[in-house]
């Protein structure tokens, strides 16, 4: 399954080729089984963002805007938008790595509470 960050590097560059070719056709679809394709760039950084619990945080909202701004790639030339890609890339993995402790510490004190009733 693609991670949410190559999906929206894949519909960014979609976008791209087409935005030079022709502006009024739609970016194919990036097919995914298990998860509803969401039209934008900035739809699917939200979405995981919100799963994640992260979308207000500093780290969150700087990959918001540079989502939204990948969603209007006439705004940038191709080494631009491939330069946004990986910053996206890089400031969502940092928000969602801080998600993943988050419930690493949680089902480490679940556990915890557990032992005790079971020992207590």
């Amino acid at each position: 399954m693609p991670s949410p960050v190559k999906k929206a590097a894949a519909q960014a560059t979609a976008r791209a080729a087409l935005a030079d070719t022709d502006e009024s056709a739609a970016p194919p679809p990036v097919e995914d089984e298990e998860a509803p394709v969401l039209d934008t760039v900035e739809a699917t950084v939200r979405a995981e963002l919100v799963k994640a619990g992260k979308q207000g945080t500093v780290l969150g909202q700087a990959a918001l805007v540079l989502a939204r701004r990948l969603d209007i790639p006439s705004l940038d030339t191709g080494s631009a938008i491939a330069a946004l890609v990986k910053q996206l890339a890089a400031t969502l993995d940092a928000a969602l790595a801080d998600a993943e402790e988050d419930v690493d510490e949680l089902e480490m004190m679940r556990r915890r509470k557990q032992e005790k009733l079971a020992s207590g």
